[in-house]
């Protein structure tokens, strides 16, 4: 699967992965789990800020997609609300103070947090 596409052309991965990337803790974890996730292929990492700002460049591009996941730190949900908005349907949601992940000041996190996320959304069915 090819990572680096250009703005407005087309993707055939089988998940979208929107994080949050909010500027919290449970934020950087949003986004250190969509990079490792689309590092190992299991999708194709956007950006929200873009996909707030101009939804068609990505709406364009998501012919052929079976999932998109909006990964969420808090329960503000974010990532989801913009997909909303951009006219997106929003497969699976994953939100991670959900998984146990306390919110916190601060951008520290650990490892194994971001895992208990990607294995979060791996396992969804």
């Amino acid at each position: 699967m090819n990572t680096k596409e250009e703005p407005g052309t087309k993707t055939s991965a089988e998940h979208i992965l929107i994080p949050c990337c909010g500027q919290a803790n449970t934020g950087q974890i949003t986004n250190q789990a969509a990079i490792a996730l689309a590092d190992e292929e299991y999708g194709q990492y956007y950006c929200t800020a873009l996909l707030a700002l101009n939804p068609e460049i990505i709406q364009n591009r998501l012919q052929g997609t079976e999932k998109i996941v909006a990964i969420d730190g808090c329960n503000m949900a974010c990532a989801k609300k913009i997909a909303l908005q951009a006219g997106l349907e929003v497969n699976h949601h994953v939100l991670v103070t959900d998984l146990g992940i306390e919110k916190k000041e601060g951008r520290k996190f650990s490892p194994e947090q971001v895992k208990k996320v990607t294995d979060a959304i791996q396992n969804k069915k």
